[in-house]
């Protein structure tokens, strides 16, 4: 890979990794538009509402109601979870999450109150309300209780590499390699950790006859997999990719290993590893820009 992807997985991986709160989102958004900046012009902001206080952004490159072919994947930070991640299985996402969010706060809480207790047991001065001591445990609960906040909503694992920052890397990538290409629309989507609502935005606002192409954890250790109407079997097989039937009119390429429930997934070991695997970006890319070109 070349220094310009070089620096964008070193900020990506590291500066921007956690993209979860609205000030997390506002400064990756930031870097990702000047990134895309220096490649294309074509650059639109989309705010829609959502459930939080806060208005979620896509972000999107070329004439999205005009394309005939758009290029997406989520950029959102996952939130903390027990055991695989599942794809195409949101009860089960939701369900993993909300036990990794019980069990951890009330590990947390259980350490809080135990720290409370030996810090009873083991100061016997009177209480000082101003002084250095009472600071300093002030400025400690404080951190204990947004600790314990983070916890609760899932939002301090920070082990995004492979889900989702290298499928980002890959747009990008894409995008750089095929800037004079004006036919292909690409997006950045927000939410995807949490439902369908920025793709459900996405996708209100293209034509009716787009191929829309959904990018998940490519720089995966495992196989990489094809979904979709517009994919062909024996072009995925002629690349060693594994061929899914189409579920729906979305077209998915992803990496994931298949388990004996034949459900796609990736274990923890997977989904906190550190290096990516490049030959998952070839290919993705390759595959797609075949895919486009045939339509």
């Amino acid at each position: 890979m070349d220094d310009i992807f070089n620096d964008r997985l070193a900020r990506y991986s590291f500066m921007y990794r956690s993209r979860n709160s609205n000030n997390e989102k506002t400064r990756f958004l930031k870097a990702l538009v000047t990134d895309i900046s220096q490649v294309r012009k074509d650059i639109s902001v989309i705010e829609y509402r959502n459930q939080k206080k806060d208005s979620a952004r896509n972000v999107y490159v070329g004439d999205i109601e005009k394309a005939d072919q758009i290029v997406c994947t989520y950029y959102d930070t996952p939130p903390a979870h027990l055991g695989d991640y599942v794809l195409f299985d949101r009860k089960k996402q939701e369900k993993q999450t909300t036990k990794a969010g019980i069990y951890s706060s009330l590990i947390w809480a259980f350490l809080g109150i135990l720290g409370t207790l030996l810090y009873m047991k083991l100061v016997s001065a009177p209480f000082v309300l101003f002084s250095v001591q009472t600071a300093c445990l002030a400025l400690i609960y404080g951190g204990y209780f947004i600790i314990l906040s983070k916890l609760s909503k899932g939002t301090w694992n920070r082990k995004n590499l492979i889900r989702n920052t290298s499928s980002i890397l890959c747009l990008l990538q894409m995008l750089t390699e095929n800037k004079n290409q004006r036919k292909v629309a690409y997006a950045f989507i927000d939410e995807g950790c949490y439902g369908e609502r920025g793709l459900d935005v996405l996708i209100s606002s293209v034509k009716k006859n787009a191929k829309v192409y959904y990018l998940d954890s490519i720089g995966a250790d495992a196989t990489l997999n094809v979904m979709g109407p517009q994919f062909k079997e024996e072009l995925a097989e002629s690349k060693k990719l594994r061929y899914v039937s189409p579920k729906d009119k979305i077209n998915y390429l992803f990496s994931a290993d298949m388990n004996q429930n034949n459900e796609f997934h990736l274990d923890k070991s997977k989904l906190n590893k550190k290096n990516l695997n490049y030959n998952h970006f070839n290919q993705a890319i390759e595959l797609l820009n075949q895919t486009i070109k045939g339509d």
